[in-house]
């Protein structure tokens, strides 16, 4: 979704003399965009007040992209993003095959609840399937 920068940066901008041929009226122009006010109405959040995360591990969330059309590091021509929802902290990894994808994301899994000693709690994705296996289950 694009759409106009919001008040607050563009009165940075003014402050830092970036924009000279911006309006000083700023709240008046940019409320106005009907465009905006559309586009805004529809964002939520996907986490809500009773589902905020609160340690790390409680929400993971993973995406596999690609086929990617050339080869990337290791020949690989797939990516799999992992996110902690809590901590932000996240990794990528380029793979070589959309089959390889499951058992890089256990160990993914597995490494991150040795290192913090806490269990996995919720794993999201767009559920298209592409990491279910009969290991992932367990």
């Amino acid at each position: 979704m694009f759409g106009h920068c919001g008040t607050r940066r563009l009165q940075n901008f003014l402050k830092d003399r970036l924009g000279t041929s911006i309006g000083k009226h700023l709240n008046e122009t940019v409320n106005d965009c009907t465009d905006c006010l559309i586009e805004k109405s529809r964002c939520r959040s996907e986490l809500l007040p009773t589902r905020l995360t609160t340690e790390s591990l409680d929400i993971v969330s993973c995406h596999l992209m690609g086929p990617f059309k050339e080869a990337n590091i290791n020949s690989g021509r797939w990516a799999l993003m992992v996110r902690d929802m809590n901590s932000t902290c996240g990794e990528c990894h380029i793979i070589k095959a959309k089959s390889d994808a499951a058992t890089v994301l256990q160990g993914i899994i597995t490494r991150w609840e040795v290192k913090t000693g806490r269990k996995l709690k919720t794993l999201h994705s767009d559920g298209a399937g592409k990491f279910w296996s009969k290991g992932m289950n367990n």
